[in-house]
């Protein structure tokens, strides 16, 4: 592996921890002050098990954005994307821009890209999985839905429309493109779940129209961790509407990424090796002392 961006990714961590850590100090009295309010923990708990609960329920989503903000960073590194076979975000822009397509990126919302197109109505409540669907009629039933609604959009839309995913990916040969929503551990309801995936289809479809055969136009839905452990396998409620190879989860995600040039292994000791330069246990440990505050 290469060492410098080997280096190069652990600094964008360690920046990235850097603010995890400015953000749970800035919180955390805070969210003590209510918890203290809140007769249903003040009447149950001491002040000990109080500190745990105003820090760790904000912790899982605070990491969660810090691990989108690592993306959106790496994102724009050329040297470190180009070495991963991939585009750096201004490339992708300039590439969209080349082709005379509105792209937009919010670095709270994700990729937004402009178009005047009319795409069809998606209803996935047809779509649903049963329990025990074979992997190979779930494929079919979602590539027939696609091709359904692939053939029904057109080109003669009145206004720009906007159609959004948090991360496109594209190839540095410009042949392939790579759409995902992304949820931290992908714990969503079912409703929700219905939402993502509807999305992802549309802009797929999207696209497609407008990139008809010139481009392999792929989506998936990916998670940054599996809640239930890596080695686990994932039961989301997204699994109800996308066969297993359009499902990302954890390691995998973070394998493709980086193109399995860099494991999942390293990616964790990068990610360890981050977090203790820049010190999160250590702020952690001191917000749970009583004399902290």
């Amino acid at each position: 592996m290469n060492k410098d961006i080997e280096e190069k990714i652990k600094n964008i961590f360690v920046n990235v921890f850097k603010e995890l850590v400015e953000s749970l100090k800035r919180d955390f009295e805070k969210k003590l002050k209510n918890k203290n309010k809140q007769f249903i923990y003040k009447t149950l708990l001491d002040e000990e098990v109080l500190r745990c609960l105003a820090l760790t329920s904000s912790l899982e989503s605070k990491v969660g954005n810090s691990l989108n903000k690592f993306l959106l960073r790496l994102l724009k590194e050329e040297d470190i994307m180009n070495h991963f076979g991939w585009l750096s975000l201004k490339e992708i822009k300039k590439f969209f821009e080349d082709k005379g397509i509105n792209l937009d990126l919010d670095t709270n919302k994700g990729f937004s890209i402009g178009c005047c197109l009319e795409i069809p109505d998606i209803d996935l409540s047809n779509l649903k999985f049963q329990r025990k669907e074979k992997e190979e009629n779930k494929k079919k039933l979602l590539d027939d839905l696609l091709e359904e609604k692939f053939k029904m959009v057109k080109m003669e839309g009145k206004e720009q429309k906007k159609f959004g995913v948090d991360l496109i990916l594209i190839t540095k040969d410009k042949r392939s493109i790579y759409l995902f929503e992304i949820k931290a551990g992908g714990d969503i309801d079912l409703k929700k779940a219905q939402t993502e995936v509807t999305n992802l289809i549309k802009t797929y479809l999207a696209l497609k129209k407008l990139f008809g055969n010139e481009l392999n136009i792929k989506f998936y839905f990916a998670t940054l961790y599996n809640p239930r452990g890596e080695e686990t396998s994932w039961k989301g409620s997204v699994g109800k509407f996308l066969d297993k190879d359009k499902i990302l989860i954890g390691k995998d995600f973070w394998e493709f990424i980086f193109n399995k040039i860099i494991s999942f292994e390293d990616f964790k000791r990068i990610y360890k090796d981050a977090a203790e330069e820049s010190g999160v246990a250590e702020v952690i440990r001191d917000l749970l002392k009583k004399n902290s505050s």
